[in-house]
């Protein structure tokens, strides 16, 4: 297999013109596709298409609109400018094709005036049984032949008493109706807020943001908005802030990672400056088509394969140092550039095949999660590394070949190089004390133990709010900053049934994570018959000639109640606009929406697992099936849909490396040899990171399928070139294939260390366990490759020489 692909490496490479024109071609048309990708950055984005989670976010989204919003908070000391500023802002944007409605009232009225309505039936009963003790009392008190002989104090049975322990309205709004009611304004008026609800989905990060800079132009086109400071916050704008942070520092980490590792080619190549640029133009031919196919597969990039950006680069630094290192040591044996290509593709070339193969198959691996962002990024990554070996293998060659037409240059200066015929007599007899540092640093590392803790905090995982300043002003307006699961229902009707089987789930679990349930049932008063009867039975016990002779106390508090008895039936049209909205789709219809607000903190992965669980578990009548969405439900399935799958992904990648490996040598024993290395800076890996505290995310799990690939290129390049100078070269092996690994390590790194820098701390975790797995990589590779092939050399030795005593 692998000679085959030489050969057609071969053949390619006697049309190097052809090559350039065929490769700059396809790099012009992979232009447009990636200037149209779509950019979706957040957790749900990288759920699969045929989640269910993801298919009710869909589904509500497309009813309702943005599932979120865009909520914009004013603060100055002039209440009344605040409060015309707030009206004009809304008039601006409200007719806006992204504004799907906006809100800046409470509701507070409505609930003063329907309070009595909305008091559960026995509450109401309560309140009658007491008024009529009252007017009782006072009908004995009006007797002149009645004796208190009992209480002293005249007024210990006046309503203020009798309604101390019964609810007051305050609490009533706070039990039914308060998590849909926000207060939009401080007391005193300096800060006020206004909610936007976009129109189109949040995910959408192009419109995002567009709604955004339509907010913020409204907003300095209104007089004298330079004396009010305004803040943003809300769905909308974390994901136009996650946007505008990750996408520049992507391309700032990237252009400035690039640097690095051309300037490093440039310090190894530094006669000949050229050869860092010739090496730079595959790489970056790599990461362009790449870019192309994800508009092609997928026409989107997701949070995960953004990472691509740094891994392909680094990557194929790796083998553009092998490839040029190897051209170099030809070229200083004064073969022609055609012929010393020809000879470096030969003897490396299968070795950086296999090694880009491996890389692939542990990126092909990913494939198994179904998350549909990291399947995404294990097809990519497997694509990108094909062409980092193809366009390394073709591409540099054929520029090495059209620049040296009429004169060739030197690579790097002439110098007396050991030549292994000096040096094959005398092994390397020091291998055995490298067993010292090898198990002193096994010792050390496994103080705490070999296996890391795994971290379910999402609140060390995911970018922090960008809007503190924002949220801090809201909680003193009394805005209520919730985030409930949503369910989509088939009407109206469903609402009743739904809200019923999830109450009665949660009163048979008293340890239930589900908190309360709000449909749009629960908006109109339920028994509003039997309400308005009791309430006329209250007016009748409470007739006039009684009211004249009631204390000022007892008149006081009984005015609460006669404020609120005017009321009639309430119809779905006597709800504020605000509560329909919250329930109204885009096509009219309403009630079609439930929130089901979780008693867990939402940053707890583990209690977001059993939410879900609980509320996926709810026997509905009819066997009825619903689908829930929101930020809890979508934290449980990221941890559903990558811990249990990850296992089965590194065994899986690990098997595809040992059969590659396998097929490259054909012997087990060098297979074997080959994954010594990785497998003890694995080892030590989980060993440092239990030793630092470092936790295990559902991110930085992603770090160990790409470490496994990266891994292999060192102990392949050195086995290999052993392996073809056989027995006593390792002494000219460290100090050529040995520093060529050391720097293509390096490179590797610098690609990697870029995540290190990013604000998205998943994205940093990711880098902090990539780096510290190259560097254990690279510290293995110096102390057992030397330790083994040692022990070898040593070995065939003594045969060789028992053998000659013999004879």
């Amino acid at each position: 297999m692998f000679s085959l692909l030489l050969r057609i490496v071969r053949c390619a490479n006697k049309h190097p013109w052809a090559i350039l024109a065929l490769t700059l071609a396809v790099s012009a048309l992979c232009v447009y596709p990636v200037t149209r990708l779509r950019w979706e950055l957040r957790i749900l984005d990288a759920l699969p298409q045929n989640s269910a989670t993801k298919q009710a976010n869909d589904a509500v989204e497309k009813k309702f609109g943005g599932f979120g919003t865009l909520t914009v908070v004013i603060e100055s000391k002039d209440s009344a400018k605040n409060a015309n500023f707030v009206r004009t802002l809304a008039a601006k944007i409200q007719h806006d094709p992204l504004v799907n409605y906006v809100e800046y009232e409470s509701d507070i009225d409505f609930y003063k005036q329907n309070k009595l309505l909305y008091i559960q039936r026995s509450d109401l009963e309560l309140i009658q049984k007491r008024v009529r003790e009252l007017t009782e009392r006072y009908a004995l008190e009006s007797n002149p032949l009645f004796v208190n002989l009992i209480d002293t104090d005249p007024a210990a049975d006046s309503l203020d008493k009798i309604l101390k322990d019964s609810l007051s309205f305050d609490d009533l709004e706070k039990k039914y109706l308060g998590k849909l009611r926000d207060t939009y304004s401080s007391e005193d008026g300096t800060i006020r807020v206004l909610d936007i609800y976009p129109a189109k989905n949040i995910s959408d990060l192009k419109a995002s943001r567009s709604l955004l800079h339509h907010v913020s132009d409204a907003i300095r086109d209104i007089p004298g908005s330079a004396d009010i400071r305004i803040y943003y916050t809300g769905k909308v704008y974390a994901a136009a802030d996650t946007g505008r942070t990750l996408l520049p520092e992507v391309r700032k980490t990237g252009i400035a990672c690039a640097i690095i590792l051309f300037l490093t080619l440039l310090l190894r190549f530094y006669r000949q400056p050229q050869i860092a640029l010739f090496a730079a133009v595959p790489i970056a031919m790599t990461v362009l088509w790449t870019l192309a196919a994800a508009d092609v597969l997928y026409g989107r990039i997701n949070l995960f394969t953004l990472m691509l950006a740094l891994v392909l680069p680094g990557l194929g630094s790796q083998l553009t140092t092998h490839i040029m290192s190897r051209y170099a040591d030809e070229r200083r044996k004064g073969l022609s550039p055609e012929i010393s290509l020809e000879s470096a593709l030969l003897c490396i070339g299968p070795a950086i095949t296999v090694s880009a193969a491996i890389c692939a198959a542990t990126f092909l691996s990913l494939t198994l999660v179904p998350l549909a962002g990291v399947r995404e990024f294990g097809t990519l990554g497997a694509i990108g590394s094909a062409l980092n070996c193809s366009l390394c293998c073709l591409v540099l060659p054929a520029l090495l070949l059209v620049t040296q037409r009429k004169k060739p240059f030197a690579i790097l200066e002439r110098k007396h190089l050991i030549e292994f015929s000096d040096i094959q007599e005398h092994p390397y007899t020091g291998y055995r004390k490298l067993w010292i540092p090898v198990i002193a640093i096994t010792l050390l590392l496994a103080i705490r133990g070999f296996l890391p803790v795994f971290d379910y905090n999402y609140s060390h995982t995911e970018m922090t709010s960008p809007s503190a300043k924002a949220d801090s002003l809201l909680t003193l307006t009394g805005y209520t900053l919730y985030d409930p699961a949503v369910v989509l229902l088939p009407d109206a009707h469903a609402s009743i049934t739904f809200a019923k089987a999830i109450n009665d789930e949660s009163s048979h679990n008293p340890s239930t994570t589900i908190g309360t349930v709000v449909t749009y049932a629960d908006l109109l008063p339920a028994n509003q018959k039997e309400k308005l009867a009791l309430i006329n039975d209250i007016k009748a016990e409470l007739h006039p000639e009684l009211i004249k002779k009631l204390r000022p106390a007892d008149s006081a508090n009984l005015k609460k109640i006669m404020d609120s008895w005017g009321v009639t039936p309430i119809s779905e049209d006597d709800l504020p606009e605000s509560l329909r909205h919250k329930f109204e789709g885009r096509d009219g219809t309403i009630g079609e929406f439930a929130f089901v607000f979780p008693d867990i903190d939402p940053d707890d992965g583990l209690a977001c697992r059993r939410f879900a669980r609980e509320l996926r578990s709810v026997q509905f009548p009819e066997g009825a099936k619903y689908k829930f969405t929101g930020t809890a439900i979508v934290r449980a399935d990221l941890l559903d849909e990558t811990l249990p799958y990850l296992r089965k992904s590194i065994i899986v990648g690990i098997v595809a490396i040992a059969i590659l490996l396998l097929l490259f040598y054909n012997k087990l024993s060098l297979t074997l040899f080959t994954l010594a290395s990785p497998c003890v800076a694995f080892l030590w890996l989980l060993s440092l990171m239990r030793l630092l505290g470092i936790e295990i995310s559902a991110y930085s799990a992603l770090a160990f399928p790409l470490l496994i690939g990266m891994s292999l290129d060192g102990s392949i390049q050195l086995w290999n070139a052993y392996y073809e100078k056989s027995t006593g070269s390792l002494h000219y092996i460290t100090h050529t294939t040995g520093i060529t690994v050391a720097i293509a390590q390096a490179l590797t790194l610098i690609g990697i260390y870029g995540f290190l820098i990013s604000s998205h701390p998943g994205l940093r975790s990711i880098g902090l366990v990539s780096v510290l797995g190259l560097l254990c990589i690279t510290v293995s590779h110096c102390l057992l490759f030397p330790l083994i092939a040692g022990y070898l050399d040593s070995r065939r030795f003594r045969i060789r020489e028992q053998g000659i005593r013999n004879k």
